[in-house]
């Protein structure tokens, strides 16, 4: 599967299960805020982007800073 569909995929589950419990604009803004710091800190974007850093890594680091 391309990187294209699969980001489609879940971008569209997330805006599903948003609009499903009615947090549109506050997932909305959570993923703006994520964006930014994903853009603007060189070591969040290379941790979100290593293979070798565990999925459970990347999550306790995005849940401390959230």
């Amino acid at each position: 599967m391309k990187y294209s569909q699969i980001h489609k995929r879940y971008a569209t589950a997330l805006f599903e299960l948003a609009t499903e419990m009615k947090v549109v604009d506050a997932v909305g803004e959570d993923m703006k805020t994520l964006h930014v710091l994903a853009t603007e800190s060189k070591e969040l974007k290379l941790i979100l982007k290593s293979p070798i850093i565990k999925s459970h890594v990347k999550d306790k680091v995005l849940s401390s800073l959230f």
